[in-house]
């Protein structure tokens, strides 16, 4: 790409933070861009591609009018194959996020923090295609224009996929539109490849584009009879045959599935992929095709389930339910309605409260007790699970500091919280953490950061710095769940762990089963060797807490010593006279 192409490129910045687009601007400039423009809402961008006509679009995933999704979803609609490349600014690297916005038509992502270098590069590359293909669609329509003979050449190369060579997305939607405007209906199977990406990343993008266009002969190859299929995206593909019974579209939707699952000798390599598929069918013939295709993909069911899901009534319902929880909990974030809850954590050696674990919890106005189980899963799909972990982090160390000064809780007891993967890996999370004990007068190592398997998957080296950062401060780190994953030792030798949590799943069955007492025994040794303290989880029977006494286990939680209780309670047992465990353990 030339320098004069970079200069008069025409690159429009939306993002709801005004010092992110004058760095994204001053970035740009020094790099030769002469024509750059930034709005700090999206519902402006309508105005500016009447007046400004971008090239390029760096959109803001995480706004508070409209998220990037939704602005996709809106360039979709009324732009269509019109709209300029979009590429997301996020925070976000979870995968869902990732394939929904790609869905959507983003081009591509950059991750915060930046790094100007490759921003620069990656913009270059999808300028330079977006020339590309701006020059193949004015000669296709030059062409279209002056020779009639060529439309239906044209047709086929626009109804194509570039890299499979199956029919495109609106090859797609047209052969739906037919099928469902027929007196015999319209089914949909959506298949999507969910390994694609990893064999990118361990072989390159060569080699995987390379398979996969030897995948989708394949599909092609072994697609029901009468059928049609094409590329919805470089991982999913939409087969379309007429509308069946559901026994019968489970069978093919099994076949496609086990025709793209498992291991493929490609060159001289194994691959092995996966794949799920979700199906729709309608013999109503007002249904818009697009919405027939979405059906089909509200089916997929999600990793590690039966890989073959049909849509229903009450899927949709799920969706409306889910999208209604979504905002009732945004709106709960606001108004400060939800609550702290604190299970109290016992020294099982002298039997009395060292620390407890606060735990979210939503009491919802209409529908009572949402359990988390419900809504931090889908606060961590949506994102929204940043603000809410602050929001844990804010109000749980502004508590403790309100027990310090009513001498309450005296300067050992520790408070832990939970953290999500997602607060882990925004770059600003300890020096926020630590910004907050300082600004409510509480000394760091009276706090505590519980962290899973999963947050440490998220990024390694972004965890690793951000616990060396909070614990050369004098914050605590503790493993939670462990043992449920499958890194769990090697963490323990590269990050600076101090407290290891034994899952409750180990300690559910520790007096009856011998495999766990050996398991858990093993834990506990392994755990002191690494100078580690441990702390066993779901203790319910006075039986269990014996056993780990005698494995020298120092502290336990459960439903034999106290649930997760409310503040007021929670001081009421900490001030008690009997609020240690001592009889149930010389019971």
């Amino acid at each position: 790409m030339s320098a004069k192409d970079i200069a008069n490129a025409r690159v429009l910045i939306v993002d709801d933070n005004h010092t992110n687009i004058e760095l994204l601007i001053a970035l740009l400039e020094e790099a030769g861009y002469q024509y750059i423009e930034g709005v700090q809402t999206p519902r402006l961008i309508d105005e500016k591609m009447a007046s400004f006509k971008p090239d390029l679009i760096l959109l803001d995933y995480r706004m508070p009018e409209l998220n990037g999704a939704e602005v996709l979803k809106h360039m979709k609609q009324t732009y269509g194959d019109d709209a300029p490349p979009m590429v997301m600014l996020t925070a976000q690297g979870d995968k869902e996020t990732r394939l929904r916005s790609l869905e959507l038509g983003a081009t591509d992502f950059l991750t915060k923090p930046f790094d100007n270098e490759e921003i620069l590069q990656r913009l270059r590359n999808i300028l330079q295609v977006h020339y590309r293909s701006q020059a193949r669609r004015d000669a296709s329509l030059f062409y279209e224009a002056i020779a009639s003979k060529r439309s239906a050449e044209l047709e086929e190369l626009v109804l194509e996929d570039m890299l499979t060579g199956l029919p495109n997305r609106r090859a797609i939607l047209q052969e739906v539109n037919a099928m469902v405007r027929s007196d015999k209906g319209c089914s949909v199977v959506f298949l999507v490849i969910d390994e694609l990406e990893e064999v990118a990343q361990l072989h390159g993008y060569p080699l995987a584009e390379a398979f996969t266009r030897e995948l989708a002969l394949l599909l092609q190859s072994k697609a029901p009879a009468r059928s049609f299929i094409g590329s919805w995206g470089q991982q999913e593909y939409v087969v379309v045959f007429e509308a069946q019974l559901d026994a019968e579209l489970m069978r093919k939707g099994h076949r496609l599935v086990d025709v793209a699952s498992g291991d493929h000798d490609y060159e001289t390599l194994l691959i092995t992929i996966a794949a799920r598929a979700g199906i729709s069918s309608t013999l109503d013939s007002n249904i818009e095709p697009d919405e027939l295709i979405r059906q089909a993909s509200l089916a997929l069911p999600k990793k590690g389930t039966p890989p073959v899901g049909l849509f229903s009534d009450e899927l949709h319902r799920d969706l409306a339910d889910r999208i209604s929880l979504r905002n009732d909990l945004r709106a709960a974030l606001e108004a400060d309605d939800l609550q702290l809850f604190f299970q109290p954590k016992y020294d099982l050696v002298t039997g009395k409260i060292t620390s407890a674990e606060a735990l979210l919890r939503w009491q919802h106005i209409e529908k009572g007790f949402i359990s988390p189980a419900l809504f931090i899963p889908l606060a961590e799909q949506t994102g929204d699970i940043r603000a809410i972990g602050d929001w844990v982090a804010e109000h749980a160390i502004k508590q403790l500091a309100k027990w310090r000064q009513q001498n309450i809780v005296d300067g050992s007891f520790v408070l832990a919280i939970n953290v999500s993967p997602q607060q882990m890996v925004t770059g600003t999370f300890a020096s926020d953490l630590l910004e907050c004990c300082q600004r409510h007068k509480v000394e760091p190592k009276q706090v505590q950061v519980e962290i899973t398997e999963s947050a440490v998957m998220q990024n390694l080296k972004k965890v690793q710095h951000e616990l060396e950062v909070l614990t050369r401060a004098g914050v605590t780190v503790a493993m939670d769940d462990f043992g449920t994953g499958y890194s769990s030792l090697s963490y323990l030798r590269n990050l600076p762990i101090s407290v290891i949590k034994i899952d409750r799943s180990f300690v559910m069955n520790l007096v009856s089963n011998s495999s766990d007492q050996q398991l858990v025994g093993t834990i506990v040794l392994m755990a002191h060797n690494f100078k580690c303290s441990i702390v066993a989880e779901g203790i319910e029977t006075v039986e269990q807490a014996k056993l780990l006494v005698q494995m020298a286990c120092n502290e336990g939680q459960g439903f034999l010593f106290s649930r997760p209780i409310t503040q007021n309670e929670f001081e009421e047992l900490v001030q008690s006279p009997a609020h240690t465990i001592e009889s149930y353990l010389n019971s």
